[in-house]
């Protein structure tokens, strides 16, 4: 008895002085001034005495339901209305109501569910809850991506603590708001939280490009080489008319001279669409690099005939003849039959080239260290006097 007599001793000057100070804040919810009775709440929330009372946060939830139906009583009268606010209300609510039952579960154990506060919050929790699916949606499609993660974790975990279970928090759209969580997470280049909810997210199939996409790119902001190349794989498996991720893909292979995976991939490409472009390139590449050279001319002429105005293909097809060209062995001796077919051979390859290159040359100018010492071994080679003076002035003076 007592204790319980000492207890009250020190509880009950405790809540006068809690009643005086909050006393601002209820006049001016009175007065429905909900701006002055937040502006009061914030500044009794400096005060650690008060940070953590369950009856300031009612009050703050009071104050920002009055904002809030404000808002809905302009939309309702087609007025002016401030969508952004609207929705920062509602999430202030259910955030404090948050704070109610954590503070009251603190303070009374499981007897803090039934305690006045924590009904009150409830209440206000359940109300005020669903408005936040659209909220997310709605900072979401402005580009609001910050403040769309902040709801979109609302939505997603408190459904799943043991308030939001206890209340039967509706879950909805739990896939697409995981889809959309990790996408503004990418959006804002918060690598570590685009996997916050990456299994469920990947459950969302009308947005898996996307998502693939995003974790591609994160994986390799993250340096995970393996990942990249594993999300890069999957897009060009599952999404093939997707080029990012094709295009990508060959460019890692490129990077680490692995010509053979790069014809793997674009083999795979083109056989469900031969007239896949970025792989036909890709064909050439790898292929003269591997010093496939025929390989390299016909997937050259395929590239022509899908489109007339590429201008890589005829850069290809002319390197392709030159090393055609150097590769023909001719015999010792200068004056035997062979020697003179072998010869032959040589020059019409170096012909076939001269053509390729002269049609780049013209239709690329300025990219003269590209086309110049190929055309110098072309000129060289078929004794081209003027041809070869030029070439070999410009190549002495690109190399100053």
């Amino acid at each position: 008895m007592l204790k319980v007599i000492l207890s009250l001793l020190v509880i009950l000057p405790l809540q006068v002085s809690a009643q005086r100070a909050f006393k601002p804040v209820r006049t001016a919810l009175k007065a429905k001034n909900y701006k002055e009775a937040v502006n009061q709440v914030n500044k009794l929330r400096q005060d650690s005495t008060y940070k953590s009372n369950s009856d300031l946060c009612l009050l703050s939830m009071e104050a920002q339901k009055g904002l809030n139906n404000a808002e809905n009583t302009k939309l309702y009268l087609k007025q002016a209305y401030d969508t952004v606010a609207f929705f920062s209300t509602t999430r202030l609510i259910v955030q404090e109501a948050v704070c109610v039952d954590s503070i009251e579960r603190a303070e009374h154990g499981e007897q803090g569910m039934k305690t006045k506060q924590s009904r009150q919050a409830a209440t206000y929790l359940k109300d005020y809850f669903s408005n936040l699916y659209p909220a997310a949606r709605f900072f979401f499609r402005r580009g609001s991506f910050a403040e769309a993660c902040d709801y979109l974790r609302l939505c997603i975990d408190l459904p799943r603590t043991e308030l939001g279970q206890r209340l039967s928090l509706p879950v909805r759209n739990g896939v697409q708001n995981a889809s959309l969580y990790l996408t503004a997470a990418f959006n804002q280049k918060k690598y570590d939280e685009v996997h916050r909810y990456e299994t469920e997210a990947l459950l969302d199939t009308a947005s898996l490009p996307v998502l693939l996409e995003c974790l591609a790119y994160t994986a390799e902001a993250e340096q995970d080489t393996a990942r990249y190349r594993h999300w890069l794989s999957e897009g060009l498996h599952r999404f093939p008319q997707q080029t990012q991720f094709f295009t990508r893909l060959a460019d890692y292979y490129t990077a680490r001279h692995d010509y053979a995976s790069v014809l793997r991939i674009a083999d795979e490409v083109l056989q469900r669409d031969s007239t896949y472009l970025s792989a036909r390139l890709a064909q050439c590449m790898a292929s003269l690099n591997l010093e496939r050279f025929d390989d390299c001319i016909l997937a050259g002429e395929k590239l022509l005939q899908a489109d007339t105005a590429n201008v890589e293909a005829h850069y290809y097809i002319g390197a392709s003849y030159v090393g055609k060209a150097v590769s023909v062995r001719l015999p010792d001796n200068a004056l035997s039959k062979s020697y003179t077919q072998a010869l032959n051979r040589q020059k019409a390859y170096y012909r076939k080239a001269e053509n390729s290159l002269e049609r780049y040359r013209s239709l690329t100018p300025n990219l003269q260290k590209r086309w110049a010492p190929l055309l110098y071994k072309v000129y060289l080679a078929l004794n081209e006097g003027k041809k070869f003076a030029e070439i070999e002035n410009m190549l002495q003076w690109l190399s100053m």
